[in-house]
């Protein structure tokens, strides 16, 4: 009766055995193929940045999958838009209402982008690689940062310039100087340093 019994459970356990490897194999692969896309953010119109056009299309030639979160406003390289490895998510616009006073309308425009970028970043395709371009550095340093800890990737930054170099020239031409601009320039300084550091 033993003999037969397990002569019986035979061909269950084979079936059970082949699916546990079949689904071991999908998982490996799908995971392989995670950590070997990798995900382009650009906060800007990608049209434009001929520099992550390049990166994009390298890293498809090289065989990785390639996502590109950005705006696009303009018509990028033909070798981008006609690559089988490279897809392009738009990334939504955002200006302030008129109303809104000065003072109010950066942070309230810098949160915005956050809740959109997080959405985009956070949700939808995997990806193992997360390839940032900086300036500009809020919010995507910050967000960036908390997508790759949610999902598992590692984060890449393809320094253009440095942002609080930057609002310092641009606080100077708007005739923001003194406590006030060396406050605001200090502020972004150590958010992009500590946040660059985590890279």
């Amino acid at each position: 009766r033993t003999c037969t019994m397990d002569s019986a459970l035979f061909p269950l356990w084979l079936a059970l055995g082949i699916t546990a490897l079949a689904t071991a194999a999908w998982w490996a692969a799908r995971r392989a193929n995670t950590e070997r896309t990798v995900a382009v953010l650009v906060l800007g119109d990608f049209g434009r940045s001929p520099r992550m056009q390049n990166h994009a299309v390298c890293l498809a030639d090289a065989g990785a999958p390639v996502v590109v979160f950005a705006r696009h406003e303009t018509l990028p390289h033909a070798r981008v838009r006609g690559h089988e490895r490279i897809a392009l998510v738009d990334l939504p616009s955002f200006d302030p209402p008129r109303w809104v006073p000065a003072i109010l309308a950066l942070p309230l425009k810098a949160a915005a982008l956050a809740v959109a970028l997080a959405a985009k970043l956070m949700c939808g395709r995997r990806y193992g690689v997360l390839l940032l371009q900086n300036p500009p550095a809020v919010p995507t340093l910050a967000v960036a940062h908390a997508a790759c800890a949610l999902r598992g990737a590692r984060l890449v930054i393809d320094w253009h310039n440095f942002a609080y170099t930057i609002l310092r020239c641009s606080l100077r031409d708007r005739g923001v100087r003194g406590a006030r601009a060396a406050a605001l320039t200090a502020t972004a300084e150590a958010y992009e340093r500590v946040l660059g550091r985590g890279a």
